[in-house]
């Protein structure tokens, strides 16, 4: 039940401060961005995992550097397709995963899906679509865009998984985050670097990179230790719900927020409903599990 803690609380700090990345593009560019978010959190895995050192080897850092590379895939693609297409497409399309890593995970185990995981993943596309619905869907490149990084988060999830098996958590945070940053800088060697160093830009790489890398990825590769694919790619379906609450509290730098219409409301509980009800029955076979063997 820890591990499903750690990824339900991520992944609605993760949508909570969504609102800050669109902020920071007022300060620097997107590649300028992803660079320094990534290296204000390597710094902070540096640091607090400093006793994971030792356990850097050949395996964890080819690791590494294949989880740094589809982390930066993705936030790239992310950033770059939102300059394309809107916030509503993004979200849709993004949570494509819900479905895509089951299948990944079915095909990969030559298992079928269970009426449980059906559910809960026809009630959070309901819940999409109804969100979704207002502002509706057109198609354009930048949708294209994000469809790839959404492939590229779920490959991320699914080699995570993996990878953890084997290799400390620590050395793979460290890696993968040196390894976006690394990459990310490079871009920038293209796009350009430009920031405007203030109060407000420092705070959101503290928000974003200390705290929603460092610490946040950290968290998820600890949880994905215990916790399946599946469950990690469902919990990723809170960050648009709490990204549109948090719109609604946090103003932009004019002093603006933005309001959550009907629609909008009766998609968050839909899915928050739907994913309530699984993970409840998740935790019940868990425990089960857990007693059955304490029995023998």
């Amino acid at each position: 039940m820890k591990n499903y803690l750690y990824l339900i609380t991520i992944n609605i700090y993760w949508g909570f401060t969504t609102v800050y990345m669109k902020h920071a593009l007022f300060f620097m560019n997107s590649s300028t961005y992803v660079g320094l978010r990534m290296l204000s959190g390597a710094i902070f895995c540096f640091v607090f995992f400093r006793k994971e050192w030792k356990s850097i080897n050949k395996k964890s850092i080819i690791q590494g550097i294949i989880l740094g590379l589809l982390l930066m895939t993705n936030l790239e693609l992310t950033v770059w397709g939102l300059e394309y297409t809107s916030s509503t497409n993004c979200v849709f399309i993004l949570q494509l995963s819900i479905i895509v890593v089951p299948l990944i995970e079915c095909i990969r185990t030559k298992t079928k899906p269970k009426k449980e995981l059906v559910f809960v993943i026809i009630g959070v596309m309901i819940g999409m679509i109804i969100m979704c619905s207002e502002k509706g869907l057109n198609i354009n490149v930048g949708d294209l865009l994000i469809f790839i990084s959404m492939l590229a988060n779920s490959l991320f999830i699914i080699v995570t998984s993996e990878f953890v098996k084997t290799s400390s958590e620590g050395a793979l945070s460290i890696i993968q985050l040196i390894t976006a940053t690394v990459f990310g800088l490079i871009l920038t060697f293209f796009t350009g670097f430009t920031i405007e160093v203030n109060t407000d830009s420092l705070m959101i790489l503290i928000i974003t990179g200390v705290v929603g890398s460092g610490i946040a990825y950290s968290m998820q590769l600890i949880a994905q230790k215990e916790v399946s694919t599946t469950i990690v790619s469902l919990t990723t379906t809170l960050q648009p719900v709490f990204g549109m609450i948090g719109a609604t509290l946090i103003k932009d730098l004019y002093g603006n927020v933005e309001v959550i219409s009907r629609m909008q409301l009766i998609g968050c509980i839909i899915i928050l409903t739907s994913l309530v009800i699984y993970l409840v029955h998740q935790s019940r076979i868990i425990n089960i599990k857990n007693k059955t063997e304490l029995l023998k």
